[in-house]
């Protein structure tokens, strides 16, 4: 067992010597952030190309009259777009992250019972999205001094009063390890369990930078094969075949944003409630 802990605090060490090269430093935290907002990107664009379709699905299931419907489906599209540019290029971005959560939050109410791969699939994928964007909201806010949620003032100010920042980093790590949920599907029960230290020990936050990265790598490993859309081709495709490559699509690009939460997770570190920090006081 000592050789195995010698050689992952060897590998913890080497990545946080990468992590902290110039060009990498510089480069890491802008890619994590086009991966983060990627989803909300792709289904902005799915909108604009099936906006017909979006706008009957609303006429349709909800009642309501075409220039409603078309004015709501093009104002939730401006939205994301506008929340994950601001995101991407560091401007508001603690605004824009919880734009997009109320952006989840109405996706959810909308669409998740008539979601094809099923509403608790949706929901679930949902939350780890949503600990994606928290992620980025506590750091935003706690890197200018404040406290997590607005209003609570300085942090300094707030402690006495809450802890709210350091639970919802707890929170955020445990929805970004659902997904694993689905290794089963994808990894079969071995692979599940041989994944399952990984995803414990980001849960509990420890050796957070390696982890995160690790379970960053499994995500795209289960990604490639529990959501490979390309091999759904499109020549002589029926429509239950269409719908089924959406849907693969969107999952795959959801994954992706995921791994953006991961790769921020790695780099800003795991928070107050969490093993690497506690491990510190001692």
């Amino acid at each position: 067992m000592q050789p195995y802990w010698t050689k992952l605090s060897q590998w913890d060490t080497q990545i946080n010597a990468w992590t902290r090269k110039r060009t990498v430093k510089k480069a890491l935290p802008l890619l994590t952030r086009i991966f983060l907002v990627a989803t909300f990107i792709e289904d902005s664009v799915r909108g604009i190309l099936q906006r017909k379709l979006q706008i009957l699905f609303l006429q349709h299931i909800y009642r309501v009259p075409y220039f409603l419907a078309a004015a709501f489906l093009f104002s939730c599209i401006i939205m994301a777009l506008g929340a994950s540019s601001c995101i991407v290029l560091r401007w508001h971005e603690d605004r824009a992250a919880w734009m997009l959560l109320g952006y989840i939050a109405l996706q959810q109410a909308l669409y998740g019972k008539y979601a094809p791969q099923g509403k608790w699939g949706f929901f679930v994928r949902n939350l780890c999205i949503c600990g994606s964007l928290l992620i980025l909201v506590a750091n935003s806010r706690l890197k200018k001094g404040y406290a997590l949620l607005p209003g609570l003032g300085k942090s300094a100010n707030a402690a006495s009063h809450s802890r709210f920042p350091e639970y919802i980093q707890l929170a955020s790590r445990c929805l970004m390890a659902l997904l694993s949920l689905e290794f089963v599907t994808s990894m079969g029960w071995i692979g599940t369990l041989l994944s399952l230290p990984v995803v414990l020990s980001v849960l509990v936050g420890f050796k957070t930078q390696l982890c995160a990265l690790l379970l960053m790598g499994l995500y795209a490993i289960h990604n490639v094969l529990a959501s490979a859309f390309w091999y759904l081709h499109n020549a002589g495709a029926s429509w239950e075949v269409d719908i089924q490559r959406d849907v693969k699509l969107f999952e795959f690009v959801q994954t992706i944003s995921i791994m953006g939460g991961l790769g921020l997770l790695s780099s800003s570190g795991p928070g107050a409630l969490s093993f690497d920090e506690q491990r510190k006081k001692y």
